[in-house]
């Protein structure tokens, strides 16, 4: 089996501008890990944090933009 790969570094695909605006004012920052499901299409089917930043909205935004952006080349079976 070949696992699914992305087909961009995933950490670029987020950037200052995304930074929710609620998070802006309240001057939250932090990191976010989540667990991504690939479709056979290639794209995010289910996105889950795993490791929260602290901040639901940035949490969110993580999720939100990886689902948008995010594109893989499927699993395969050999």
């Amino acid at each position: 089996v070949e696992p699914a790969q992305a087909r961009a570094n995933l950490a670029g695909l987020i950037t200052a501008d995304d930074y929710p605006a609620s998070a802006v004012r309240n001057e939250e920052t932090g990191t976010v890990a989540v667990r991504l499901s690939i479709g056979t299409n290639g794209r995010v089917s289910d996105c889950s944090v795993t490791s929260s930043s602290g901040s639901s909205a940035l949490d969110s935004a993580t999720c939100r933009i990886l689902r948008s952006r995010a594109r893989f080349t499927p699993a395969r079976d050999n």
